[in-house]
């Protein structure tokens, strides 16, 4: 078994911090995404349920599910009291698929996540990444696509109108 040098910790703490909060990102975006694909915001919206309510009402298994909130409560993006899971302000207003500022990116991101998956092999073949034509992808996939660039171009919409000078425009 490999010896550590516990110096390396308290020497160079910001770059283990750095290269820790790197290797280990993935846990939380994973479970965001998760949460995004189940539609766990959306399906707690405004109110205030148990996890066996949602894992009933989105036919998940209630153990897994009690897991996975009890994870999005500790990236603060539910709230948990007394056995009962809400929405925070955050996930309220970006997460929850009726809300006029979800961020549509969620979903496409689940289909990058899987095409990103390949990475290993593409270096060790030489490969293309396994990325499928707009046109080839499942109609699922092609609508989320579509939501995260009306979601993208809606932020950028006004930051490309105010760069465009108008005054010599009759």
């Amino acid at each position: 078994m490999r010896k550590w040098n516990s110096m390396i910790f308290t020497k160079d703490e910001d770059s283990v911090a750095a290269l820790t909060e790197m290797l280990y990102g993935y846990q939380r975006s994973r479970v965001l995404l998760t949460a995004c694909e189940l539609e766990i915001f959306t399906a707690l919206g405004t109110d205030v349920k148990t996890s066996e309510e949602i894992a009933v009402e989105l036919n998940l298994d209630n153990r897994a599910t009690d897991k996975l909130m009890s994870a999005l409560t500790g990236l603060k993006l539910l709230d948990k009291t007394g056995g009962r899971y809400s929405n925070t302000n955050l996930s309220l207003r970006f997460l929850v698929k009726s809300k006029p500022d979800y961020i549509g990116l969620m979903d496409f991101n689940v289909y990058l996540w899987n095409k990103w998956s390949t990475l290993t092999e593409s270096v060790r073949k030489g490969s293309a990444a396994d990325l499928t034509k707009i046109g080839d992808m499942c109609e699922h996939g092609f609508e989320s696509f579509l939501e995260m660039v009306n979601w993208r171009s809606s932020i950028l919409a006004k930051s490309v109108v105010d760069a465009i000078d108008f005054t010599n425009i009759n």
